[in-house]
């Protein structure tokens, strides 16, 4: 059987331990109902079919395969389902995969 592969690239923000704070990571996280509203948001108004948004104790995380990076989107619609504005102090928090790629020049330099 050959392996399925995604029509878009992988992407996934994460609000974790790692960078956000005890506060900021309790007012935004979710409960089953609001995670299932939030996955509903996406579909709908970003038209995001291979999605998946977790929420523990120690993150809320919301994975998906897209051309374009969406997580200015998501952390608004994360805002709307929490009743909040989020604001621009909280976006170091948020940490986006896949990372920024270096500079071509940053990879080519050798020892």
């Amino acid at each position: 059987m050959s392996p399925t592969l995604l029509a878009h690239p992988f992407r996934a923000l994460s609000l974790s331990y790692k960078y956000a704070p005890l506060a900021v990571r309790e007012h935004l996280a979710l409960d089953e109902e609001a995670s299932r509203l939030l996955l509903r948001m996406l579909r709908q108004e970003m038209e995001l079919t291979d999605l998946l948004v977790l929420s523990t104790c120690q993150r809320t995380e919301v994975y998906y395969a897209a051309e374009h990076d969406y997580n200015g989107q998501i952390i608004q619609a994360l805002g709307r389902v929490k009743h909040t504005v989020i604001p621009a102090s909280w976006q170091p928090c948020f940490e986006a995969f896949p990372l920024p790629k270096p500079p071509l020049s940053t990879c080519l330099r050798w020892p």
